[in-house]
């Protein structure tokens, strides 16, 4: 049942028209929040939803899957969940029915405000950027930041633990660890030639606190926290999907630096940040007539079997 009504409301879209400043020091009880899993009650969730997209059949069924699959069941672990949308634009009627979800996407201060944000950006890392800081201006820190696309359609319940030390996502290409084609956004194998390398994606990303201004600022000249939590002795724990990304990214791994995901990878890698690839269930919506031909059928909307896996070596 849950299958077939995605699936119709994908065939939907088809036929209808379709503050940045240096780090601050590193909040030792947030981090201690994180590191045990059974304090999750006094964590804090931020949910982004950041994009171009505009189409209201597509937004609402969106909105539907997110909350389904990741608010409420964020909102069932953790103490306070806000969502934030950021578009380019977005037309009045659809507003009521993104309100209608959530958790938290109301304001918080008990004003008519709401957290669904339309602005123009000069690209998506500048989009992000801007949606983060006003995040941050109306709402203060949060133990961890969970980033989306508003054309996302989440195909089950998020059920994984996250991490204090690393910022978890999908990535586009790889060249080592077990995986499955969820833990990827790009057709493929094992297609970095470099042994130990991989080039993050940019679709989803469950990023801790510790590093918010890595992913969010588009800046490489702040100062960089590294976060030591042995990282190296999680590599067989993790089936080899941890890398710790280092200053000579570029360098060590070539497959890593084209394309937009290419430059957030190096920007990640000028902070040394560690970055753990993980699977998330989800497809996106059906391209626009003049959109990108890549997202209709192979990788785009396909839904992936989660239980086929592979090793990259």
């Amino acid at each position: 049942m849950q299958k077939s009504f995605v699936f119709a409301s994908l065939s939907l879209a088809i036929t209808l028209p379709l503050l940045i400043g240096p780090y601050a020091f590193v909040n030792r009880e947030i981090l201690h929040w994180t590191e045990r899993g059974e304090q999750s009650d006094v964590a804090s969730i931020a949910v982004l939803v950041v994009g171009r997209e505009s189409r209201e059949e597509v937004l609402i069924t969106s909105a539907k899957s997110l909350t389904q699959h990741v608010t409420n069941p964020l909102k069932n672990k953790y103490k306070r969940v806000v969502t934030m949308y950021c578009l380019q634009s977005i037309a009045p009627s659809t507003i009521p029915h993104l309100l209608n979800f959530g958790p938290g996407i109301t304001s918080t201060t008990g004003s008519s405000e709401n957290n669904i944000l339309t602005f123009n950006a000069t690209g998506q890392f500048e989009r992000l950027e801007l949606c983060f800081n006003m995040l941050d201006e109306r709402h203060g820190n949060f133990t961890f930041y969970f980033k989306t696309r508003p054309d996302i359609i989440w195909l089950e319940d998020l059920k994984l633990s996250f991490r204090a030390e690393a910022i978890m996502l999908r990535a586009r290409r790889i060249s080592q660890g077990r995986i499955t084609m969820q833990h990827r956004s790009w057709p493929g194998g094992c297609d970095c030639e470099q042994s130990g390398c991989v080039m993050v994606d940019s679709m989803v990303a469950i990023v801790p606190y510790i590093w918010r201004w890595a992913y969010f600022s588009t800046s490489t000249e702040i100062e960089s926290v590294m976060a030591k939590n042995s990282s190296e002795s999680k590599v067989d724990e993790d089936e080899g999907r941890l890398f710790h990304l280092t200053k000579d990214w570029e360098t060590k791994c070539p497959c890593a630096k084209f394309w937009a995901e290419g430059r957030l990878t190096l920007r990640l890698a000028s902070h040394e940040v560690t970055v753990l690839v993980e699977a998330f269930n989800f497809v996106l919506a059906p391209p626009t007539k003049d959109g990108s031909p890549w997202r209709q059928g192979a990788w785009g909307t396909r839904v992936h079997d989660g239980n086929n896996w592979f090793t990259c070596e």
